[in-house]
């Protein structure tokens, strides 16, 4: 009895401050407004609070105006689109593989998007991200089928298996990649400004062609949200009930959330597996409960 007492009582701990979902939705949704306008009154210019305010009064024809809607409004919602594909991306790979280590980089997402881009830039001279963004999703996709195709090709595939594919694959596309830009000079440097990741003349015309992909990944994300909860429970049980994340269905959303959001402000660090590892709050957790703020870009 003393036993159960005890391990009851952390149980309720943590059952008593916990926060409600829509309390942390709400938080995450402010932080994200406010560091929006944030991100539009710094620059090289910095505008003063009334400067803000008057470029968002229609008719206005201001340099606060401009500033704001041609060159840092675009910039901006990339961003923040750029941040939700990311953090989404590293959420549904974690759960695909129950493994809280997962994000693009460990599954060979970003050394395909990599790889492509670089041979892009060496063969054909290609320099604008607007250029070699296809090349950059062709590549990410790739890599997602690659590793998928690996990964099941015994009869014990499993997450594991799925981690170890992408490690494997990810580090032989990143030796390619790294002989490529050893002995291209003109390429390197192109690679090295977009691999860094920035969104320095990143212009609404970028953000038309990525802004489908995107907002197509983070629906089927969101859509999956069952099945991740059935893969959950363990490849066993997940087959038996459901099917919806299998064969070209998990390659299918290990790419478009991740690989326009890579060749739209380059591969960057680690921010989808941080995303998944802030936002799991408890474990056994529902998928679409657990990362309540799978879409705050705040993190990226």
């Amino acid at each position: 009895m003393v036993e159960i007492a005890l391990r009851a009582q952390p149980e309720t701990g943590r059952a008593a401050t916990r926060v409600p979902t829509g309390v942390v939705v709400i938080v995450l949704a402010v932080l994200t407004v406010l560091l929006c306008l944030v991100s539009l009154a710094i620059g090289s210019q910095s505008l003063t609070l009334e400067e803000l305010v008057s470029a968002f009064v229609p008719g206005e024809r201001t340099v606060a105006s401009i500033i704001v809607w041609q060159l840092r409004m675009p910039r901006t919602v990339l961003a923040a689109m750029v941040g939700a594909a990311l953090a989404v991306a590293g959420v549904v790979m974690q759960g695909l593989t129950r493994n809280p280590l997962a994000e693009p980089g460990i599954l060979g997402v970003n050394a395909g998007a990599s790889l492509s881009v670089v041979l892009s830039m060496s063969l054909l001279g290609l320099t604008d991200v607007g250029e070699f963004l296809w090349f950059a999703f062709a590549g990410a996709a790739l890599a997602a089928f690659l590793v998928h195709l690996i990964s099941v090709r015994s009869a014990d595939a499993g997450p594991a298996r799925l981690v170890l594919a992408g490690v494997a694959l990810g580090a032989s596309l990143r030796s390619i990649t790294g002989t490529v830009t050893m002995y291209d000079s003109v390429t390197f440097d192109s690679y090295r400004f977009w691999v860094l990741g920035s969104l320095v003349d990143r212009d609404a015309e970028l953000l038309v062609w990525v802004a489908p992909f995107l907002v197509v990944g983070l629906v089927l994300a969101l859509a999956s949200g069952l099945t991740l909860n059935a893969l959950a429970l363990g490849e066993e049980q997940a087959k038996a009930p459901v099917r919806g994340v299998d064969g070209g269905g998990r390659a299918d959303l290990l790419r478009r959330a991740g690989g326009p959001a890579r060749a739209a402000a380059g591969p960057g660090g680690r921010p989808a597996q941080a995303a998944g590892g802030l936002r799991r709050r408890r474990p056994g957790a529902a998928a679409g409960r657990r990362h309540p703020g799978a879409g705050h870009p705040g993190l990226r």
